[in-house]
């Protein structure tokens, strides 16, 4: 809106709640709206009469200049400017009621007490009903005592007529307004709505996986513990990230850590294995949580295999072209949702740990995996024996490289 214009609407106002503040900025608005009818009857009144109606002229007047001051209340309350505008308005209404008659019709515009809640909000519901209750009482008030044709100019049929005609075309005129005002209030209130439910519910995919979050959503304690009797865990490591990241820039850094990570998600996707978190360089991922052992296997084994192809794919950081050590391991392992500020899905067990192992135990540039993986993936992989190896915890344990699919030849060579 023009300058001039929102510094009227603003007059006053300076409290930087935003629900306070759009009450306030409404108060004002009402005033002005208010003050320019009664200069207009002010205006119109005086030509038709002047001294006929001298009382309602001097009405008039004295509501303008208390209506352009009425944003001067805002400092002593939130809602102090709206009542007292509200309260002023009814008793001097009254008075044009009486002053004018039934006849008139004026009393009508009584009966849009319901806009009273735009001005005090329905977290104010006590004080509108109070202000919509002294508005019942005026135009009841003014049915039972006020004289048909008033006390000023009591034979001018014609004038009240006329009054007659512009109050109901007025009244009708602003319960239209309030009405769309409303429902658009409100249609964009749902908009808004949807718009922050389907932020949510993204945001809630992303760091859940999907089923676990439908879960979740369904869950009445928001809970969720499972025993998985088979599933295969992967970790991934960048070889030679932490020296080549150290003298960079770390948006640099980040850029590319975000990129990479960005296409191991994808790849997560495709095949069908659950991305669990990253933790600083390293990526962990799961496969056969939703009860197919073998299913979620062959899903973590063709990850593997394609996280080795992308980080080959990748720019150099720091002039260094890193290598990622992968170590995957299958068995058994608790899962659920831990937290309730920033809750995460996650995993646990013995199978956890030997994984963690066979990616810290293994070798730059190559997948290094278990007995009871090789033996749950079966034919849909090739594999070369390493042999056994000492694993802090567990003992001796044989184990194997993953070097490519049951269908290819070897993809992966060791350094």
């Amino acid at each position: 809106m023009p300058a001039g214009l929102a510094r009227l609407v603003h007059a006053g106002i300076s409290t930087v709640d935003p629900q306070v503040r759009r009450r306030q900025v409404l108060a004002n608005i009402f005033a002005g709206i208010a003050a320019l009818n009664a200069s207009i009857h002010l205006v119109a009144n005086s030509l038709h009469d002047l001294a006929g109606l001298m009382p309602v002229h001097v009405y008039n007047a004295a509501m303008v200049v208390f209506l352009l001051l009425n944003h001067r209340l805002h400092r002593y309350g939130a809602l102090t400017a709206a009542i007292v505008a509200l309260l002023g308005i009814g008793i001097g209404h009254t008075f044009v009621v009486f002053a004018l008659g039934t006849a008139s019709d004026l009393q009508i515009y009584f009966t849009l007490g319901g806009f009273i809640l735009f001005l005090v909000g329905p977290e104010n519901m006590r004080v509108f009903a109070m202000l919509f209750a002294i508005a019942v009482l005026l135009l009841v008030a003014s049915f039972f005592f006020a004289p048909e044709m008033g006390f000023l100019i009591t034979d001018d049929v014609a004038f009240r007529k006329s009054l007659s005609f512009q109050a109901q075309i007025s009244t009708v005129l602003m319960n239209g307004l309030l009405v769309t005002f409303a429902l658009t209030a409100l249609g964009r209130a749902e908009k808004a709505l949807q718009r922050e439910h389907a932020r949510s519910e993204a945001l809630l995919t992303t760091i859940l996986p999907a089923r676990i979050a439908e879960r979740l959503k369904s869950s009445k304690d928001r809970r969720i513990a499972d025993q998985v009797e088979m599933a295969s865990v992967l970790f991934v490591d960048l070889a030679g990230f932490t020296p080549a990241s150290q003298s960079m820039e770390a948006g640099d850094v980040v850029r590319y850590l975000d990129g990479l990570f960005s296409r191991f998600d994808g790849a997560c996707a495709r095949h069908g294995a659950d991305k669990l978190k990253t933790i600083g360089d390293a990526y962990m991922a799961v496969g056969g949580l939703e009860g197919e052992p073998r299913a979620g296997a062959v899903a973590v084994g063709r990850l593997a295999l394609e996280m080795m192809d992308i980080i080959g794919d990748m720019p150099p950081l720091g002039g260094v072209q890193l290598a990622i050590r992968a170590g995957v391991h299958a068995g058994p392992l608790t899962a659920g949702i831990i937290g309730d500020m920033r809750m995460s899905y996650d995993v646990w067990g013995e199978t956890v740990n030997i994984a963690s192992r066979m990616e810290s135990h293994g070798q730059t540039g190559r997948i290094q995996v278990t007995g009871a993986f090789r033996q749950l993936a079966g034919s849909d992989f090739l594999f070369a024996s390493r042999g056994e190896i000492e694993v802090k915890g567990a003992g001796l344990i044989e184990t194997w490289f993953l070097t490519g699919r049951g269908d290819d030849e070897p993809v992966v060579t060791g350094q």
